[in-house]
């Protein structure tokens, strides 16, 4: 692995990184690891507890950064906008299952009170 100094929150290398980190999980002891990557974590310090977590999904990785890439990159995509596919993406791994999927009336109605309340934030 390349020494992680001067990282750039780049989609690209973060998941360089995270695939490095995956990697050495397996062949280096735990201080190695906190050593090595030791500027990762002090940035990162949630997506680095994240990848070394045994329920860590590159994938679900991959999609998070590609919401905050559309988030910077195209302007017509609001901060809000990608929270709630952030958080629609978690619901229906996490609690769809369990409770079920709301209905399109309430997924409106919790739309709206969103709005309301960043609307009086602002004020």
């Amino acid at each position: 692995m390349e020494s992680s100094s001067n990282i750039s929150d780049s989609t690209e290398n973060i998941l360089k990184i995270t695939r490095s980190l995956r990697r050495d999980l397996d062949r280096l002891s735990q201080s190695q690891i906190e050593e090595l990557y030791k500027d990762f974590r002090g940035e990162f310090p949630k997506l680095y507890a994240l990848t070394m977590s045994p329920d860590f999904e590159e994938k679900k990785l991959i999609y998070l950064l590609s919401i905050k890439d559309k988030i910077y990159k195209d302007k017509n995509t609001t901060k809000m906008e990608g929270d709630i596919q952030v958080g629609e993406c978690l619901a229906q791994q996490y609690i769809y299952p369990i409770v079920g999927a709301p209905t399109l009336e309430q997924r409106q109605q919790a739309l709206g009170v969103v709005e309301k309340k960043i609307a009086s934030q602002k004020k």
